[in-house]
């Protein structure tokens, strides 16, 4: 398709193809810092680990709006591109309801800890995951249901047509503010139990993160709400412009877990540095410590990168 866009719009899009890279790869390192050392595989560090996929998946999909502005086909049918990003979509959304997953776990620690601490965690973490699907289920139908034949630059926003959009947006809005309701009622308990240690540190990077997501929907949401009221005239490069500037401060938020569970968890930063030393080709010694179910004596190993 031969149009001339803004030239702002072609650094956007490298913008997102950075986004994409720094993203993935901070959020898998959180995702297997999980999988590496047996002191983060409890029921909180596992939904963690599954966010952060979900948020992989969810930055993936600027791979296809990174090949549709470097070959010059930047319009795709609808019907094609709601499959490409199938994918992304699931992060998009489920990232989001993990969000709420991981302030309710935390509430079931915090207020009942004999009982969080004798559940089946197979069991458990499968709760999870079903009720997640069903929040997916919801939006799948929500989408599918408004998806018509259109030309449209493949993105994963892009998708949600008619009222489809605007269901999607108060659906994942009810979302972040019953996040923000769960995690508040943790910060109480907390504060009330004078809880100290690995349990605070945590809630602290669990806090901060839950700030970045709810400041990239409210940062996404006032911004198209300025440049819609601001511009009145939106034609077809104009509307690319605003979509891509629109999704600015989500994509950052969901490129920052890295960096905030590095200030702020000792558990994290441990094994943060154990990979960092893996790739610059440092040795680095990483203690892991096992317990043992039946004894519940400890034992350490040490596992080099």
């Amino acid at each position: 398709m031969d149009v001339e866009l803004y030239p702002i719009t072609y650094w956007l899009v490298g913008f997102f193809g950075t986004i994409f890279v720094v993203g993935v790869v901070t959020n898998a390192a959180v995702a297997f810092a999980s999988y590496h050392d047996s002191r983060l595989r409890n029921s909180c560090n596992i939904l963690i680990a599954f966010a952060s996929i979900a948020d992989c998946l969810h930055l993936s999909g600027h791979i296809v709006l990174i090949y549709a502005f470097a070959t010059g086909n930047l319009l795709m049918k609808s019907t094609t591109c709601v499959w490409i990003e199938i994918l992304p979509i699931i992060g998009q959304n489920s990232g989001t309801a993990f969000t709420v997953a991981i302030g309710i776990d935390r509430v079931f620690a915090c207020f009942s800890p004999v009982k969080y601490g004798r559940k089946n965690p197979i069991i458990y973490i499968c709760c999870h995951l079903v009720g997640i699907s069903l929040y997916l289920a919801y939006h799948f139908y929500n989408l599918f249901a408004n998806l018509y034949p259109t030309d449209l630059i493949c993105m994963v926003p892009a998708n949600y047509l008619g009222k489809a959009k605007g269901e999607w947006w108060n659906v994942s809005l009810g979302c972040c503010i019953l996040a923000v309701i769960v995690y508040a009622i943790v910060g109480v308990r907390i504060k009330m139990s004078n809880m100290r240690g690995h349990e605070m540190r945590l809630f602290k990077s669990l806090l901060i993160i839950l700030a970045t997501v709810i400041c990239g929907y409210v940062g996404t949401f006032a911004t198209a709400n300025i440049l819609v009221a601001n511009i009145k005239v939106i034609d077809f490069k104009m509307g690319i412009l605003m979509d891509l500037i629109i999704g600015i401060p989500v994509n950052i938020s969901l490129a920052t877990n890295y960096l905030v569970y590095y200030a702020t968890s000792s558990d994290y930063r441990r094994v943060f540095k154990g990979q960092i030393a893996f790739v610059t080709g440092k040795t680095s010694t990483v203690r892991v410590i096992r317990r043992a179910s039946t004894t519940g004596t400890a034992s350490q190993s040490v596992t080099k990168f």
